[in-house]
């Protein structure tokens, strides 16, 4: 049931087996595992817009807006059309080498891989492998292997990415015990040995820790970062984060007081949270940029991360705990990042980017002022790379900046002012001057865009340290027999985080900085409902947060329409009506609040079990997640879920907006041994 699963998973982890003692002929082995085959059908109306294949301006022609030296468009400053007797306005347009764009409007046909769909968000077959030793009454070693091969690329006509490879560890996998390719990992979750000698207890290897008991919510689950390729966070509620969360080598110690006091620590290496890959079927990231993330983790590579917990039980039904945990943010802070200095178009890999400072075929290298290459410390200069297929106009970055919970009005300057050859070419040589309103980002972004095509962003997170104070409690009531309060239990956690940093909208280097909390009350129960059936567990919880949203993104980016509603979504042209004198910049939010509830009815012979959790954004989103689970003997089990998930609008402001491209059916067929 989901109350002892979750008890299981407090103490998961794993590595080295290197302080094994006993001879091999003494140790008691057990060995067991699994094969699944893992199966998810999106049932969204629409493609996910962060990927390459439904961006909604794939072969569109877009209208240029304002006057800006390199276009000469025919629009007044107020954003009406000018009179329709006058020549043809400008466009820009995200196009293909297999099609280009029409005069105006919606394309009849659409590139190669522009406009193309995903048949299976998730069609993978996973090995898992647990072998457990038992070396004398004080030492044991568990090892468990993992290893997936995702066959989307191969089964879908969409444009698919690099599953599983990250400039991480080994420059290629997401946690140190990893292998992988294109569409396969396998790596080891759990490789540790385990030392228990009455109240105390020592694991050592690669492990994972989870602590906290909320549901769908981390609160002061916050020792490890999450690996979102495989499945995002869309699993059974149930599991928790178990399968998500990144197993680094580390050290951890519980020692138990003779008053049952427990005191809890560990070190371990820090590893960064892994996010699902441009153009695979749960990116979450706009397809027109591309992470550099090496630097950065280099920077982070050897940190420690390290923490306590200490649990008191002050009666029998009532007790308290408080933890501190001293980390390397595994989210990170997302920012500019250079550009390369070649080109990664493959119609031209390897040649010079023209936008970096000294090549030879930038269009202002020549000019007097211009920044060389040794000026800015031998990298380019420019935070953008040529790209057709990248953004192509002023409509698609403030449409995906909305989509992202940015500011398009700030992310324009930033992308300028914080890029010397950037800045050279807008403010010396065309005379750009800063960014202010909607209008002056129109106008610079068109600019460029008319001037030199799609341009490809490049952006990369850095990994901040922060301290995370947290305190929490559960208390336990007694009545009478089978009656709704006997035995329900009420659980309270709060995490603060001085000072943390958050990405800011504009992606620029100065970080917005606010101290954060994160509370949830949980309320838990099993209860039978009919004398014929097992009880049922449930559980409720609210979450309150007061800078981040459920993804930890800083709210100050919430509620951006990103002008989509001015843009016909069917001829690509403006709607009569269109302003564009508007901001287009977000409005922001005080906080954050989630109401989660599930519930799991096991039924009479125990093979068959029904679920349902449901997460609410109070800001309109919803989340339904119903399942069964069929278990007809020891060795298989049959389980079918949908994730039914309905954003509150169009304007961004409630978290589950960013997801409701993942509507889907998912089956897991699972063979244990």
């Amino acid at each position: 049931m989901l109350h002892s699963t979750r008890r299981t998973l407090s103490r998961g982890a794993l590595f080295g087996a290197a302080l094994l003692p006993a001879a091999a002929n003494a140790i008691d082995w057990n060995v067991t595992g699994s094969v699944r085959q893992e199966i998810g059908i999106g049932i969204a109306s629409g493609e996910n817009e962060f990927n390459q294949n439904g961006n909604p301006f794939n072969a569109r022609s877009v209208p240029v807006l304002t006057n800006n030296p390199l276009n000469g468009a025919l629009l007044r400053s107020d954003g009406l059309r000018a009179d329709a007797n006058t020549a043809p306005v400008p466009t820009t347009c995200k196009f293909s080498t297999q099609v280009a764009c029409p005069a105006a409007g919606r394309a009849n046909t659409y590139g190669a891989g522009l406009d193309d769909s995903f048949n299976f968000n998730l069609f993978s077959t996973r090995l898992d492998l647990d072998v457990q030793a038992r070396i004398s009454p004080n030492w044991a070693a568990t090892m468990k292997l993992r290893a997936v091969y995702d066959a989307v690329p191969k089964l879908s006509d969409g444009r698919t990415g690099d599953i599983f490879g990250q400039p991480f560890w080994h420059a290629r996998s997401a946690n140190p015990l990893e292998i992988n390719g294109a569409s396969m990992m396998a790596d080891l979750p759990a490789f540790y040995v385990d030392y228990n000698d009455g109240p105390l207890w020592i694991r050592a290897g690669q492990q994972s820790i989870a602590w906290g008991e909320a549901l769908f919510f981390r609160v002061i689950d916050v020792a490890n970062g999450l690996d979102l390729r495989r499945h995002l966070t869309l699993n059974p509620a149930a599991e928790e984060f178990q399968d998500q969360r990144i197993a680094s080598p580390g050290l951890r110690l519980s020692y138990t007081f003779d008053n049952q006091w427990e005191v809890d620590a560990f070190v371990q290496m820090f590893t960064p949270t892994v996010l699902a890959r441009t153009n695979t079927p749960y990116n979450v990231v706009p397809s027109a940029f591309s992470w550099r993330e090496g630097d950065e983790f280099d920077d982070a590579e050897h940190a420690l991360n390290f923490g306590a917990r200490l649990t008191m039980p002050m009666t029998d039904s009532f007790t308290l705990l408080a933890a501190y945990v001293n980390r390397r943010n595994p989210d990170g802070v997302v920012r500019w990042a250079d550009a390369p200095r070649s080109t990664t178009l493959p119609s031209a890999f390897g040649t010079e980017n023209p936008f970096c400072a000294g090549a030879s075929n930038n269009p202002f290298a020549a000019l007097p002022g211009a920044p060389t290459q040794a000026s800015v410390g031998g990298g380019c200069g420019s935070f953008f790379a040529p790209d057709g297929t990248a953004t192509s106009s002023a409509f698609e970055w403030f449409h995906m900046a909305g989509r992202t919970r940015l500011n398009p009005v700030l992310g324009t300057q930033v992308s300028i002012n914080e890029a010397p050859a950037s800045a050279f070419a807008a403010r010396s040589v065309l005379g750009l001057g800063n960014e202010v309103s909607a209008l002056d980002a129109i106008s610079t972004l068109d600019a460029f865009y008319t001037g030199f095509g799609g341009l490809r962003g490049y952006i990369t997170r850095e990994f901040k340290r922060e301290h995370v104070i947290s305190l929490g409690g559960n208390y336990i009531f007694t009545a009478a027999p089978d009656s709704f309060l006997d035995q329900l239990i009420v659980r309270g956690e709060v995490a603060v985080t001085p000072n943390k940093q958050f990405t800011n909208l504009g992606l620029s280097r100065e970080f917005i900085e606010a101290t954060d909390v994160v509370s949830a009350l949980i309320v838990e129960k099993y209860q039978r409902f009919s004398i014929d059936m097992p009880a049922a567990y449930m559980v409720a919880q609210w979450m309150h947060r007061t800078e981040s949203d459920l993804f930890g993104r800083h709210l100050s980016g919430n509620e951006n329409n990103g002008f989509w509603p001015y843009l016909d979504p069917d001829t690509g042209a403006l709607s009569p009506a269109a302003r564009v004198a508007g901001s287009g910049q977000p409005r922001g939010q005080g906080s954050a609040n989630y109401v989660a509830f599930a519930i799991q009815q096991p039924f009479p012979d125990l093979v068959w079990r029904a679920d349902l959790a449901v997460l609410v954004d109070v800001q309109g989103g919803v989340l339904l997640q119903p399942g069964v689970r069929y278990r007809p003997s020891a060795n298989w089990q049959w389980d079918l879920y949908a994730n039914l998930i309905e954003g509150g609008g169009d304007e961004n402001d409630d978290a589950l907006e960013t997801l409701d491209f993942a509507d889907e059916i998912f089956m897991r067929v699972t063979y244990y041994f």
